[in-house]
């Protein structure tokens, strides 16, 4: 079946995508992170704030929320690292109250 492939979505399917994305960046920006980022919070909220301004908008009807995009790995290993001054710490819940 040339030319065919498969449709996959979803948290499970996204999870191994983000990491190997977070590990990549991480690995790339290294030392810059490293200096710029005294908070280990300040680190995920640039990479979170990164990821989403760098994310190609979604095409077509197959989601219809299409609010998050698509990842673009070269785009975040480009993108300048955001001043922590610009980040905002945000209190989540841990994962046994969302359930």
């Amino acid at each position: 079946m040339q030319g065919k492939y498969g449709v996959g979505d979803g948290t499970s399917y996204a999870t191994v995508h983000v990491a190997a994305a977070a590990a990549m960046w991480l690995a790339f920006h290294d030392e810059e992170i490293e200096n710029r980022y005294a908070l280990p919070w300040q680190r995920v909220e640039a990479f979170r704030s990164l990821i989403r301004s760098t994310s190609r908008p979604i095409k077509g009807t197959y989601w219809p929320d299409r609010k998050r995009g698509i990842l673009d790995i070269e785009a975040l290993l480009r993108a300048q690292l955001p001043a922590p001054s610009k980040l905002v710490y945000e209190k989540r819940k841990a994962a046994d109250e969302v359930f």
